[in-house]
């Protein structure tokens, strides 16, 4: 579970995967002041190889929700899963991005694709480095997934909604429905 600084996403899928009764190895730059059963954190930056490999070596599967901010590497997203893919193994990897990650068959709603263009405009390096990361799992030999979201929105209830091949996608996904999602992906991913 890469985080950098465990972000809100983060911390729900922690907790997400801690009630399904998993363990989890955590890697963050800064260590969250507040430890809980269940999780093992390493110390480290998920754009470092040996970071990397010292947190999933004993882990069955991998959930990366490494996300963009302005103090954080814009490829960081590319860079970590070249690295997890090349350390992997046989390790399932569930990886979290945005929409502008387009794949063969994709349906796109017209507001998908007017925000898709916003953000490409906006913040070209995001959008790019999303799509980079997926290419890097395409050509691996890994057991891999990507959920794609439009927009990230805070909540304290899951939304009652159906995930879907090529869309199209919501407008607003609640983390806490992410985090569900990342979950059951692993699990379901990883038979």
């Amino acid at each position: 579970f890469p985080s950098h600084d465990m972000g809100r996403t983060g911390q729900l899928v922690v907790n997400a995967l801690l009630i399904r009764g998993h363990t989890v190895n955590g890697i963050a730059l800064v260590m969250p002041e507040t430890k809980s059963y269940g999780i093992t954190w390493y110390r480290g930056d998920a754009t470092n190889k040996n970071d990397l490999e010292k947190t999933i070596k004993d882990c069955d599967a991998i959930i990366s929700v490494l996300g963009h901010t302005w103090k954080i590497h814009s490829n960081i997203q590319t860079i970590a899963m070249k690295h997890l893919v090349s350390i992997a193994g046989n390790k399932t990897i569930v990886s979290l991005t945005g929409t502008g990650v387009r794949i063969k068959g994709d349906k796109p709603s017209l507001i998908d694709s007017i925000l898709n263009l916003a953000i490409r405009i906006a913040d070209p390096k995001r959008v790019q480095d999303g799509i980079e990361h997926a290419k890097v799992l395409e050509k691996s030999n890994c057991n891999w997934v990507i959920l794609r979201v439009l927009k990230l929105a805070n909540g304290n209830k899951a939304q009652s909604s159906k995930l879907t091949e090529g869309g199209p996608a919501l407008m607003l996904v609640n983390r806490v429905t992410v985090a569900n999602y990342l979950c059951d992906l692993t699990i379901v991913t990883g038979k």
